[in-house]
């Protein structure tokens, strides 16, 4: 299939059901979803690319939305199916996470880089057989208490205060980034 230079994918990573729908390893699919609705579009289930999914425009650009129904381990077989499917170029791939290493809401986008040990990544790149796709990180932070473990930490709900920053700060901050990154403005949001 040819690649639409005019084509993005916004890929929010995250697990699927209910029960971890607003944990914080979910941040990015919850970030793509409010993205949706923002742009007056609803998501859909596609069993062909294992992922609910959207299309709206940004612009003049064709903007693709995916939220893999897959485990976070496994995002990369439903990012892949719908990069070629929507015969989308990598370098307008982008791929929304929690980052761990980042204090809470604090975001960076970047052009590329390595997964950071976030396994949603690793499989991203694995099935890309690449790194070099953009990515935005967006904080979530580490435990505060030293025996809580990080797997149990980003499986755990948001805190009913992080909750409020996440509607009121975070969301607008991110969809913010994602459309100015689709109107190639994305070099100067790196940091």
């Amino acid at each position: 299939m040819q690649k639409n230079e005019n084509a993005f994918l916004v890929a929010g990573l995250g697990n699927p059901g209910s029960a971890y729908a607003e944990t914080r390893h979910n941040l990015g699919a919850v970030v793509v979803r409010a993205l949706a609705k923002n742009l007056s579009v609803v998501l859909h289930q596609s069993k062909k690319l294992k992922g609910d999914v959207a299309v709206a425009a940004v612009g003049g650009a064709m903007v693709h939305l995916l939220c893999p129904k897959t485990f976070m381990n496994l995002s990369g077989k439903s990012v892949k199916r719908a990069l070629l499917h929507y015969g989308v170029d990598i370098h307008n791939l982008l791929v929304v996470v929690d980052d761990i290493d980042l204090a809470f809401g604090k975001q960076r986008l970047r052009p590329a880089g390595s997964s950071g040990g976030h396994n949603g990544l690793k499989d991203v790149g694995n099935k890309l057989q690449t790194l070099e796709f953009p990515r935005l990180r967006i904080g979530v932070g580490r435990p505060k208490d030293p025996v809580v473990q990080v797997a149990q930490y980003v499986l755990d709900a948001f805190s009913i205060e992080e909750l409020k920053r996440i509607e009121q700060e975070v969301i607008p901050e991110a969809i913010s980034r994602i459309k100015q990154w689709v109107s190639k403005d994305g070099d100067r949001l790196a940091g």
